[in-house]
């Protein structure tokens, strides 16, 4: 019997020796840009910067010039809270929305760190953060608050154990100056307190919502709502004195006091257009100091005489003066990166400001919008020499390299997909095809566009692809959700192939590939057959969920596939079977690829954009040492995973997959395991693979099971 499961078994095992790209993860190199992304919360500690974005905790130690990712942190967690008090970090996180793997060990937490963020600990379990809104957390004295949902929590044992306390109303805001000061987010009022255990009403001639109240020196308190005049109080709220409207007849968003006494705000519910405010008398008087750059400003903090502000598009301070803030984003490169293109040593990325370009392979980056023209960028494509730009509004054009971009179509601003946003497009001659919520045809490269419907009433095109000469789009929503292809030019569509969901359509070498979250499907014939390509993984019987495949690109005759947190997938045979290629970095997952002279690019979303050396065989990088063991190996009623006692911080996560490439077995376990066994009972003989992370790095080993 051993025999023959060695026979039939050994040339995926050589397959495993020969190419270590396929069970490897550490090959990634992270590029240094484009910088940006959304920096939800911020915080400062001495000259130490912390930035909550969607994409994890980065923290900086010059006072935001430089920034660095924590590792630690499970793939898209959005950072929303954070809370510095001496020898302590404190954040609020929302968890990943999809988790195939049953790997992440965090729903909606609070973290602790008392070392300066190298390890963490879960504080409390479910909590609930509003996205945008730091303000959830807070500390005075030995006293720990957190507020979930309609729940005021409370610690006075640095967050082992919580009891929940009622302020008497729903509050959805804290800030700490001694005393705690909560706003009610139905109005009329709020309260503070010494010790968070009993609370003292604000006083107050408030006869509408109050929407914010902020904290300034001393026992001074603030509060707007909209529509009417800023209040002041210097008791802690037992006397009021109306101080006019400052903001323009809003609210602010959130106050800051520097170490001068100096005040700063700014207004507006989200912050949207925001200006920043600045008070020299403690709140009596403003006076707007800056425009601030961003579409959207979150949360700012100051530390000293030193402004930062977290914005739509990154970080930004104003340097220690009363000047307008500048960005200082290098490092927080968590932008969210929804179009890549590489040829030659250019490289392009396009995001929600518009294009980023590098003529070094990723190394050093500039910035062009072409007037707002670019903004947002969600896809690029070569045609030759031309690179080709689609925003959701319009459809560009630029022949060197990105500096100057043409838009042909003079119809009217801002664009001919008006009023549906553009998603894809597909090139062929001069011929430009475009999904929206219908599809739209060019024959002129993009001066004149023709908008296509059907009896189908498409209500969002997601894919599009030319095909001979027919016309593809995959329709996500309509009568008859799927593939849909046009035999006439755009006049009549019919359903072809039904597949669920917004997805992408791609054509390479005469095969037409279409792929949503119900998987990947491929045409030889023009669509009029469709065939399910194999090796890659399906979820659906364990999680109700199939693998989703993001991006797909062609390298010379390779192609590559990204999948939805589980890596990057290789065909050498057109598409027909797939195998794993390399995992993504930790903790991380890809959207976007482009390839280019033996060099895939994935771009992660607020992850940045990573590079892998793919070589003339697409395995040019070795694996990485081995760092836990199977024993037995072959196995026949468990196998056991042995490691060491090397790992710093965070969990051990173990997954096992079936030789049909399928999870099957996942464990979590803590700091003080050294190993884990899982009984083998009713599994077939076959080769099965192990994945570990810890740490901040994956290993992957197969082992064979054979019978008794």
């Amino acid at each position: 019997m051993f025999k023959q499961i060695i026979e039939r078994f050994l040339p995926l095992l050589l397959l495993a020796i020969v190419q270590p790209g396929i069970f490897a993860q550490n090959s990634w190199q992270p590029l240094d840009g484009p910088f940006g992304g959304v920096v939800y919360s911020l915080e400062a500690d001495n000259s130490h910067w912390y930035a909550g974005t969607g994409g994890g905790l980065y923290h900086s130690d010059d006072q935001g010039a430089h920034w660095q990712r924590s590792d630690w942190t499970p793939a898209d967690l959005t950072v929303n809270s954070i809370e510095i008090n001496p020898g302590e970090i404190l954040i609020g996180a929302v968890a990943p929305s999809f988790d195939p793997l049953g790997l992440s060990d965090v729903s909606n937490l609070l973290y602790r760190s008392t070392d300066g963020g190298d390890s963490w600990q879960i504080s409390l379990v479910n909590t609930y953060f509003l996205a945008y809104n730091r303000h959830k957390i807070c500390r005075s004295g030995n006293v720990l608050l957190a507020w979930s949902g309609e729940q005021l929590l409370r610690s006075t044992n640095d967050g082992q154990e919580w009891t929940i306390t009622d302020p008497g109303f729903t509050a959805n805001y804290l800030q700490s100056n001694g005393p705690i000061a909560l706003a009610n987010n139905q109005g009329y009022g709020g309260a503070y307190s010494s010790d968070g255990g009993s609370w003292t009403e604000l006083n107050g001639p408030f006869l509408i919502p109050v929407f914010r109240f902020g904290l300034g020196n001393g026992n001074t308190i603030l509060a707007s709502g909209p529509n009417f005049p800023l209040y002041r109080s210097t008791d802690l709220g037992q006397n009021w004195q109306e101080i006019g409207n400052p903001f323009g007849n809003n609210y602010f968003h959130h106050i800051e006091r520097l170490d001068d006494g100096r005040l700063v705000a700014f207004f507006g519910q989200t912050g949207w257009d925001p200006t920043v405010y600045l008070s020299t008398d403690d709140g009596l008087s403003w006076t707007p100091f800056s425009v601030n750059p961003a579409s959207v400003l979150f949360d700012f903090d100051a530390e000293g005489t030193t402004l930062g502000a977290g914005c739509g598009i990154g970080f930004f301070t104003n340097a220690g003066s009363a000047g307008n803030l500048a960005p200082s984003n290098t490092g927080l490169n968590n932008a969210d990166i929804k179009a890549l293109a590489a040829g030659d040593d250019w490289l392009w990325a396009g995001d929600g400001r518009g294009l980023w370009r590098s003529a070094d392979g990723g190394d050093n980056w500039s910035f062009t919008n072409n007037d707002g023209q670019l903004s947002p960028t969600v896809q690029l494509l070569r045609r030759n020499d031309t690179l080709c730009a689609l925003t959701q509004f319009s459809f560009l054009y630029s022949t060197d390299q990105g500096a100057q971009w043409t838009a042909p179509f003079d119809g009217g601003p801002p664009g001919p997909f008006i009023p549906y946003p553009a998603k894809r497009m597909a090139l062929k001659g001069n011929q430009v095809l475009v999904g929206a919520d219908a599809v739209f045809l060019s024959d002129n490269f993009g001066e004149s566009w023709t908008a296509f419907n059907s009896s189908f009433d498409f209500e969002g095109i997601s894919g599009v692809a030319f095909a001979g000469d027919q016309l593809f789009a995959l329709a996500e929503e309509n009568d008859e959700r799927g593939i849909v292809r046009s035999t006439d030019g755009g006049s009549n569509w019919a359903l072809v192939y039904p597949l669920e969901g917004a997805g992408r359509m791609e054509h390479f070498d005469g095969r037409l590939f279409a792929f949503t979250q119900a998987g990947m499907v491929y045409s030889d014939d023009l669509g009029d057959s469709w065939s399910v390509p194999l090796g890659l993984p399906d979820y659906s019987q364990e999680f109700n969920l199939p693998y989703t495949v993001k991006a797909l690109v062609a390298q010379d005759t390779l192609l590559y596939a990204a999948l939805d947190y589980l890596g990057i997938y290789k065909s050498t045979d057109g598409g027909d079977s797939w195998q794993q290629f390399c995992g993504p970095p930790p903790n991380l997952r890809f959207s976007e690829l482009a390839a280019a002279d033996e060099m895939l690019y994935a771009a992660s979303p607020y992850g940045g954009i990573w590079k892998y050396p793919t070589g003339t065989s697409g395995t040019s990088q070795p694996a990485p040492q081995q760092w836990f063991t199977l024993r037995p190996n072959p196995a026949v009623r468990e196998i056991c995973v042995e490691w060491p006692a090397e790992i710093r911080h965070g969990n051990v996560q173990i997954a096992i997959f079936n030789p049909e490439g399928r999870p099957i077995a996942t464990k979590i376990l803590g700091l003080a395991a050294r190993s884990c066994c899982f009984s083998l009972d009713g599994w077939p003989d076959g080769a099965y693979r192990v994945s570990v992370r810890a740490g901040g790095q994956a290993w992957g080993d197969i082992f064979l099971k054979m019978s008794p």
